[in-house]
């Protein structure tokens, strides 16, 4: 349709048509002949013409940026090409037309051989922009779209995009194309075939061209009658329909009245929809009838109860749930869309660690999960089922997961089943449940067996106390369950099987062990071991050979270490040479978790590598230990390097010492690159000579004051023109004023122009809201308003006047994800100055 309509004129004195795909607009010819051209847009349809520069606008059907590109260029167009905010405007109205996508492609990508720049597809300048805020931000969105006028955010703004997207383009034409569904045609005096008249001529109802002449048409008879289409009506199951109006195919002239036909009473078709089955945890429903002609519900359905459980050797005959599950006994099972989640219910009967394993029959993403008894009811089944069959409808909806359980496990059993192994106590009762994985829904069959780990044994029957002598060695027997986990066996006498247990190497920090020699056997000890001294450092280029710490490293020197089992912790010992700031950084060469500290001199020992070294043994032994931190750091980093490696950046004192360590998180260990170097931060310019463009000269070298190092070199610049840049500037608001800005030279920095002031904006309301910060006065009881904030304005003010004594909620909606806070003032206590401080 169109959106601004040139505005007719004058009187009645004949008609004038429009001849459109759909229908026929009749106006005054008067108005045909003489019209108002104030407005300069021209829209109709999903179309638009600026009769200003003669530029047509249309939008095309959805798709790729190739295809979308593809059918302009076909049509004798290009994607359109913005210079104005005029133009901006127009395209993106056309864009609001579409009724499935809220932007259009535009004919805005980046430039190939600088993936930076911007071009145009027809070649031009890019010399306006309108991105929205934040925006351009990926290099991999290669194309540009524009979002349409009604959007709640961004409207008639740009954003960067990838060239997949399905959405529409808006085509531009240089010259008007004369769209046959706009078609306008004046001075016609036909109207009867039986009078005779002038047919009219045919104009395009967009730039007015003439497109053809009418001719006179003598009087005579009407030609053969034809259906009016747009008077016909199929009949519904609920409304009446209509063969349609016989006209004459030339004046249009209703010739013979149609006739209306009864309705159909939903007589054609029926279907049973919502069909459900009863299970042991949801009532079912016997399913509505519909008409399939028009959707209405004929008959509403019934509930069916939902079934009981029935138990035949504790396995439910309906839905397959498994009571009084028993160890070392395999049970084969399945879940269905109709029972997408199994309980296998289990009593402990010992305290102790059991294990419930499963294994994948058919090939899907099974789910475990294991809940206390007090935590679990049908209700958590049902819940799951609720959310697995709204998944089914809607796979956009939330996940699955069953809530209140105590363990999961997605993947540790066999063919991807879980497998959850906890510490149970004795007579408490345990669920386990299986279902799919609670992104997705998939059903399958698997097995499960619950097992003892066994963790904790004692040897029963042994006779055996020594090699020589000779007996039995016993059987190893679980204290939970009173399984024989090992059978023993008799030996004859003989000699003792040596075996050296407990041996340890000397480090750099920690004493070594030569170890206990023990009869693998029976058991004696044979020989105590002895204690190896640990070693000393043994310095070559400042590296120890033992263990590899590092002493005066140098500045921008890339050192390669490596952390072990025996030496998990790295040291790495530093002087700085000047107050500066200072920063080591390390690069993990295969993917380990590392870890770095920082220490002050007076705060570093050996004392602090050897305790952490114990604290890693202790973790390597049982991973339930502490995490082997180090203590007495001055700062610490866990991944702000590379490979998930640390660095850590500090502001360091001329000739102390730091102790730079990297050790584990936990207990992995690796190799690391490390460099330390000065951060630049402090700098002055050496040997410069260029003050003015007119003159030239060399820029100057830029130094660190810390290290002195060249950080960038000057060049020498002949003398040319100052390169203007314009720097603080300000837009003025309806709180603050605003500034031009000054203008600089970039390249030698003399300011070549003060800039003025901008007086601040007024507010100027139009519906009680400000257009200019969006301000909203007299805000009405139970009305909704949409806004926003900016960088210009990120406050943003509703008035409201309480129209009797009473209690009022101000109530928020975040259109976009954003961190917000509101505000509420008493009259006497805000004014624009409010606004202002905290802008």
């Amino acid at each position: 349709m169109r959106r601004k309509w040139k505005k007719l004129l004058s009187t009645t004195l004949a008609l004038a048509m429009v001849i459109t795909t759909i229908g026929v607009r009749e106006v005054p010819v008067s108005a045909a002949e003489e019209e108002d051209t104030n407005e300069s847009v021209v829209y109709m349809d999903d179309m638009a013409y600026d009769t200003t520069t003669g530029h047509f606008y249309k939008l095309s059907s959805v798709g790729t940026y190739e295809q979308v590109n593809a059918e302009a260029k076909e049509s004798g167009g290009y994607l359109a090409c913005i210079s104005s905010a005029e133009e901006n405007e127009i395209v993106a109205k056309v864009s609001s037309t579409g009724k499935t996508t809220t932007s259009s492609y535009i004919g805005l990508m980046r430039n190939k051989e600088n993936i930076q720049e911007w071009m145009w597809a027809d070649g031009s300048e890019v010399n306006y922009t309108n991105w929205n805020e934040g925006e351009p931000n990926s290099e991999s969105e290669i194309v540009a779209e524009i979002y349409n006028s009604t959007r709640s955010s961004g409207a008639e703004k740009w954003n960067d995009c990838t060239v997949s997207s399905g959405k529409t383009g808006v085509v531009e034409y240089n010259e008007c194309i004369h769209p046959e569904s706009q078609y306008v045609v004046k001075n016609k005096t036909f109207a009867d075939c039986e009078q005779g008249g002038y047919t009219g001529d045919t104009y395009c109802g967009f730039c007015n061209e003439k497109i053809a002449d009418g001719k006179e048409t003598e009087p005579g008879g009407h030609a053969e009658a034809v259906i009016d289409e747009k008077t016909v009506k199929e009949a519904t199951c609920t409304e009446e329909g209509y063969t349609g109006d016989k006209i004459c195919p030339t004046c249009k002239k209703v010739l013979e009245q149609g006739q209306t036909t009864p309705a159909n009473r939903h007589t054609e078709s029926e279907e049973l929809r919502k069909v459900r089955e009863a299970s042991c945890y949801l009532d079912g429903y016997t399913g509505e009838t519909y008409c399939t002609v028009c959707g209405e519900t004929i008959e509403a359905g019934d509930a069916i109860t939902k079934l009981e459980h029935e138990y035949e050797d504790n396995v439910c005959k309906n839905c397959g749930r498994i009571n009084n599950a028993q160890l070392d006994t395999t049970y084969t099972s399945k879940t269905t869309n109709l029972y997408p989640f199994q309980v296998i219910q289990f009593k402990a009967p010992e305290n102790g660690t059991y294990k419930f394993y499963c294994e994948n029959i058919t090939n899907w993403d099974s789910y475990g999960y294991l809940f206390k008894e007090e935590n679990f009811n049908d209700q958590v089944i049902k819940g799951g089922i609720e959310k697995f069959n709204a998944k089914l409808e809607n796979s956009n909806v939330e996940n699955s997961r069953l809530d209140g359980f105590w363990g999961v496990n997605d993947d540790g059993g066999k063919n991807g089943a879980p497998a959850i192994t906890e510490e149970l106590e004795k007579d408490k009762t345990y669920y386990f449940v299986l279902g799919t994985y609670y992104a997705y829904t998939y059903t399958g069959e698997f097995s499960v067996t619950i097992t003892c780990t066994h963790d904790k044994t004692h040897i029963e029957g042994k006779t055996l106390s020594d090699c020589t002598v000779g007996g039995y060695t016993g059987d190893t027997v679980c204290d939970i369950c009173g399984k024989v986990v090992e059978q023993g066996q008799t030996l004859e006498p003989g000699e003792h099987q040596e075996a050296v247990l407990d041996v340890k190497d000397a480090t750099c920090y920690v004493t070594g062990y030569t170890g206990d020699t023990y009869c693998s056997v029976c058991n004696i000890k044979l020989a105590e071991g002895t204690v190896t001294p640990k070693l000393e450092h043994k310095y070559e280029d400042n590296v120890c050979k033992n263990c590899g710490r590092i002493n005066n490293a140098q500045l921008d020197t890339t050192y390669t270490s490596k952390t072990t089992n025996s030496y998990p912790f790295q040291v790495i010992q530093f002087k700085a040479p000047e107050n500066g700031k200072y920063k080591f950084y390390c690069e993990n060469i295969k993917n380990w978790d590392s870890y770095g500290y920082l220490f002050k001199e007076e705060n570093f020992n050996d004392q602090i590598i050897i305790d952490g070294i114990e604290k890693f043994n202790a973790k390597k032994a049982d991973s339930g230990a502490e995490i082997p931190t180090l203590s007495g750091y001055w700062q610490c980093d866990d991944e702000h390097g590379k490979n998930s490696a640390p660095a850590i950046t500090a502001e360091l004192e001329k000739d102390k010492t730091y102790y730079f360590v990297v050790g584990p998180y936990s207990t992995a260990t690796g190799e690391f690159r490390i460099t330390i170097t000065c951060a630049h931060e402090k700098t002055h310019i050496e040997g410069r000579t260029f003050s003015n463009c007119t003159v030239g000269g060399y820029t100057g070298d830029i130094v660190c004051d810390t290290c002195g190092k060249v950080v960038e070199q000057g060049q020498t610049l002949e003398p040319g023109e100052h390169q203007e840049a314009v720097l603080d500037v300000k837009d003025a608001t309806c709180y603050v004023t605003g500034y031009t800005g000054d203008t600089y030279c970039s390249v030698c920095n003399i300011k070549l122009a003060e800039g003025t002031v901008i007086p601040k904006l007024e507010h100027e309301y139009e519906d009680n809201v400000c257009k200019n910060c969006g301000r909203i006065n007299n805000a009405q009881l139970d009305t909704t308003y949409t806004s926003k904030t900016t960088n210009l304005y990120p406050f943003q003010v509703i008035q409201f006047k309480a129209p009797e004594n009473g209690k009022y909620k101000f109530h928020c909606e975040n259109i976009t994800v954003w961190d917000s806070y509101g505000y509420l003032f008493k009259e006497e206590n805000f004014n624009d100055q409010v606004i202002i401080d905290g802008t």
